[in-house]
């Protein structure tokens, strides 16, 4: 969801395990789950955070972009 971001911190590893289905940890089918009873979007908040090497800042900012929100 965020290719942009595989360059910047930890964004190397967040690309490689994205690539590895065998590794999910089933607490994020939970997750997902969550989403699609509730129409939630609590995964793509998740994936800015990773994605953004767990800074909420980041995040924050990625998720705005991706929305369109900040240009």
């Amino acid at each position: 969801m965020y290719p942009h971001t595989v360059q910047q911190g930890g964004g190397e590893v967040f690309a490689l395990l994205g690539g590895r289905p065998e590794l999910a940890d089933p607490r994020f089918a939970r997750v997902r789950d969550f989403d699609d009873d509730h129409g939630t979007s609590l995964v793509e908040s998740l994936e800015a955070y990773l994605a953004a090497g767990m800074n909420v800042r980041d995040a924050a900012v990625l998720t705005e972009l991706q929305l369109g929100l900040r240009r």
